[in-house]
């Protein structure tokens, strides 16, 4: 009898890191829209210091 249970280790194995890695990428996208957004909250801080 054939045991599936190693290939099923190997496909867990490599779901599991190509799930980190789009994990990895949609958060370093989330980082650079963050920091686009406080250069731009701190540049209209810089031109509407009332609004600061």
């Amino acid at each position: 009898m054939v045991s599936y249970l190693p290939n099923l280790r190997v496909l867990k194995l490599e779901y599991d890191a190509q799930l980190t890695e789009t994990l990895a990428e949609k958060l370093a996208e989330k980082d650079l829209r963050i920091a686009e957004l406080e250069e731009a909250n701190r540049r209209l801080g810089k031109n509407f210091p009332e609004a600061a």
